[in-house]
């Protein structure tokens, strides 16, 4: 009987080591991914030790757009291609997403965030722009225009990543844990963290994708394999765990930022853009950032997930666009 037991978990074992081994994925190095995630309008600008991979296109009144955890400056493009039509439109890969790679300390605090941001601005020969960020992008967007206000002309903030106070984002995060999705879930564990440095098949990527999702059925084939290549660009992986594991940097960052005004004192326009459907931050924080910023303006997308600008770029974009167009800057 005991030789049984022995032989059934050997195999058992065996099984599962198996099964681990087979979604083990190598890094793709960055040469590889350039000819497909780079084009004519790219630039690869040196900052902080890093090559950012840039795109700046059109012209008139500049906008930034800033991606999401997981993402990159393509989940832009269909904005992009509308907005360009009146402004001059400004997009990035943040260390450790897309063709930028990892920073090379390490330092993913927002000071390090901010400073690049900023010094993105100086090599581009902005002096104000507006920004627009989406998800962790968003919360990006937001600390940017509180620390530099003289330097943001509006703020675009789409199922963004922050915004609302300590003691709201406590009871946010504790409503409702179990309607996270998987990958949510899991990525609070610092285990499964470590193990996406190396187990991360395609399939994995196309569920978290359905889960950001209000209709999965929109989403693109290209779109989910642009998301899982460029998350295996060398260094990406390994990067997103020292970022998910907190900004380890913040005290000890090269780059002071001025101090934060408080939402309420946000002098710009402000115009928030939520997903109904949005299961990864749900529409109570955006509800609530509405509230805490006076005179900004708030826009369901009854039918749209964590990405209205993927899943509904055309609706999305028209809104932002009425926003940029018709709003009185300060």
């Amino acid at each position: 009987m005991l030789r049984r037991i022995a032989i059934v978990s050997a195999s058992l074992l065996g099984l599962l080591l198996s099964g681990l081994l087979s979604m083990v994925r190598p890094d793709i190095p960055v040469e590889a991914l350039i000819p497909t995630y780079a084009d004519s309008t790219s630039r690869f600008i040196h900052i902080d030790g890093m090559d950012v991979h840039v795109r700046d296109e059109g012209s008139g009144p500049v906008i930034l757009l800033i991606h999401g955890t997981f993402s990159s400056l393509h989940t832009w493009d269909d904005w992009t291609t509308e907005l360009m039509r009146s402004h001059r439109v400004i997009r990035l890969d943040l260390p450790g997403f897309g063709l930028t790679g990892p920073n090379p300390r390490g330092d993913y605090s927002i000071r390090a965030t901010l400073h690049l941001l900023d010094s993105l601005r100086t090599a581009s020969g902005v002096e104000r722009w507006t920004i627009g960020g989406n998800s962790l992008g968003g919360r990006i967007a937001l600390d940017y225009a509180r620390h530099y206000p003289e330097r943001t002309e509006a703020l675009i903030l789409v199922d963004a990543a922050a915004g609302v106070p300590r003691d709201t984002a406590r009871t946010t995060a504790a409503a409702g844990t179990s309607e996270r999705p998987w990958i949510l879930r899991a990525l609070g564990n610092p285990v499964f963290r470590n193990m996406m440095s190396v187990l991360t098949p395609r399939f994995l990527f196309k569920s978290a994708l359905s889960g950001a999702y209000g209709d999965p059925s929109r989403m693109r084939e290209a779109d989910i394999t642009r998301y899982y290549e460029l998350m295996r660009r060398d260094g990406n992986r390994s990067a997103f765990i020292s970022r998910a594991s907190g900004p380890r940097f913040e005290r000890e960052s090269l780059h002071p930022l001025p101090e934060p005004i408080a939402l309420a004192g946000l002098p710009m326009p402000v115009l928030i853009q939520w997903g109904a459907m949005d299961s990864w931050i749900p529409l109570r924080v955006g509800e609530r950032l509405h509230a805490a910023i006076p005179g900004s303006e708030l826009i369901v997308y009854p039918d749209a997930g964590h990405a209205p600008m993927e899943e509904i770029p055309s609706e999305s974009v028209a809104d932002a666009r009425t926003f940029l167009t018709t709003t009185t800057r300060p």
